[in-house]
């Protein structure tokens, strides 16, 4: 028993002795104080150094942020100008397959095999005319975008 009884008072022992300082620091007050004093005791010079170089920081982060919004403001340019050119090709791609079915069933009316390439003659002009119409108004949108720079 006199084993036992041993490691249950060493379990006890421990924590009521050695007790830990929880949220404060007796090192740390020092340390704390010193810088203080070593602040205080400065040369002027040396605060002026220090703030300096502060202040040299401050304005090149500045000088980035500024930097940051010009690419960000050429690269929304540039999406702009190649969205506009993305939607007058696509604009482009369907008025010319409308064209195509509207040009090849031309040719076969002289070969009568059916009698829709009127229809489709017409069909494509209109396509035609709201693809451009389209590819107009897309324009003003990319050139309003690029006046704003």
């Amino acid at each position: 028993m006199g084993k036992i009884d041993a490691l249950v008072a060493q379990q006890v022992e421990y924590p009521a002795v050695n007790r830990v300082v929880v949220g404060s620091s007796p090192t740390q007050g020092v340390f704390y104080f010193f810088s203080k004093i070593v602040w205080l005791l400065m040369d002027s010079e040396v605060k002026l150094k220090l703030e300096l170089k502060k202040q040299q920081r401050l304005t090149a982060l500045e000088e980035k942020i500024q930097k940051t919004k010009e690419l960000r403001k050429e690269l929304e340019s540039e999406f702009n100008e190649r969205l506009v050119i993305f939607l007058t090709t696509a604009f482009g791609v369907v008025a010319a397959l409308f064209w195509q079915t509207a040009i090849t069933d031309t040719i076969k009316s002289f070969i009568p095999v059916s009698g829709a390439w009127f229809y489709e003659i017409f069909v494509a002009f209109l396509v035609t005319i709201v693809a451009v119409i389209g590819i107009f108004f897309v324009s003003k949108f990319g050139s309003k975008k690029n006046v704003k720079l």
